[in-house]
Order: structure tokens, then C-alpha cells, then sequence
């Protein structure tokens, strides 16, 4: 409700109907009146208010007035740049939150590859080492067992073959193997 008197004056007013009267209230300005209509009502008001006013003007209290407050003013920031600042905060904390849940989802995924890379990466027990190599001494033996006679020629064949071009790299590690002292070497009889 505006009295004409600026922003200042303006004043927010509750309307009730009881019946076949109009009750008109000011929580700013603690005005209750009553009319059979709702304009007599709120020309009672307006002249009520008015009232208050001169009151205050002739104390000199005019910076006592009640101002003209928004419904919900423990929740409204205002407007900047045409902008409403509670629904833009209130946004952005919700787009934040949602974000900041899918990163946290991520990172879990991450860290839990990151585990998995780990226990790939890490070496079995020696006992499981034992036990691969026990199978695939006894798994090569079966196979050589199982080769043909033609296959065994091959076999010898491909063997000589590549120890005659491992040769020259054993040429090489032979000086540095004969400068080991003899008793951190080992030699099986």
C-alpha cells in the first residue's frame, strides 16, 4: 500500500473477510481496521497511517517510521543487475552439491582402479611363484614326453640355434662373472 508519500511509506496489508466485513491489517505499522467494503477499509487505513505519520513528523521521529519490507525478508538478498540473489545462491549450491556428488562418485571409481592396478602390480607370495613354476616344469616335461620323434629333431634343431646366437653375449658376461669372488658364486656339482 502506497500513501503517496514515497517508497518509504509503503506498507504491506493483510486482508481478511469475516462475514460481511472487511478487516485490513499493517504488521508494519500495527493497523487493524474494519469496513463494510473493502475500499472504505482501505481509505480507514490509508488515514490511519497518515495519522502515525504526522505523529512521528511532529516528535521529529520520521527516521523511526516503519519501511516497507519484502514478505519474506530473512530470505530475500534482493535483486542485483536485475537478478534475484536468494534463487540465484540457492541454485548454485544445488548445482554445486549435485557436481560435487558425481565427483565424489568419481574419485571413488579412481581410487578404486587405482587398487586394482596396485594388486595386479604387486608380486605374488613365493609360495604361489613355487607352485606356477612346480606346473609348468611338470606341464613341459609331459609336452616332451608327448613329442614325436620328428618334433624332438626340431626341438634339438631350434635350441642349438639359439644358443650358437646367445654366443656373443656370453662372451661378453664371461669377464665380468670371473671378476665375482668365487665364494658369493655358487656352483651346483
Amino acid at each position: 500500500m502506497d500513501s503517496g508519500r514515497g517508497v518509504e511509506n509503503q506498507f504491506e496489508v493483510i486482508i481478511r473477510k469475516e462475514d460481511d466485513t472487511f478487516f485490513l491489517y499493517s504488521r508494519e505499522w500495527h493497523l487493524l481496521v474494519q469496513g463494510t467494503d473493502l475500499n472504505h477499509a482501505y481509505e480507514k487505513i490509508k488515514d490511519e497511517q497518515q495519522l502515525i505519520l504526522e505523529r512521528y513528523r511532529k516528535a521529529g521521529l520520521e527516521h523511526e517510521l516503519p519501511r516497507f519490507r519484502s514478505k519474506h525478508s530473512m530470505f530475500s538478498l534482493g535483486r542485483v543487475f536485475g537478478v534475484n540473489v536468494f534463487a540465484t545462491l540457492t541454485n548454485t549450491l544445488i548445482v554445486c552439491a549435485v557436481l560435487g556428488f558425481f565427483v565424489f562418485l568419481g574419485s571413488l571409481a579412481f581410487v578404486d582402479q587405482l587398487l586394482l592396478m596396485h594388486q595386479k602390480m604387486t608380486s605374488p607370495p613365493p609360495s604361489l611363484v613355487g607352485k606356477i613354476a612346480t606346473r609348468a616344469i611338470d606341464k613341459f616335461a609331459r609336452s616332451l614326453e608327448e613329442l614325436t620323434p620328428e618334433r624332438r629333431e626340431k626341438t634339438r634343431q631350434s635350441l642349438r640355434t639359439i644358443v650358437r646366437e646367445l654366443e656373443p653375449f656370453r662372451n661378453e658376461f664371461q669377464p665380468l662373472v670371473s671378476k665375482v669372488p668365487q665364494s658369493t658364486v655358487k656352483r651346483q656339482p
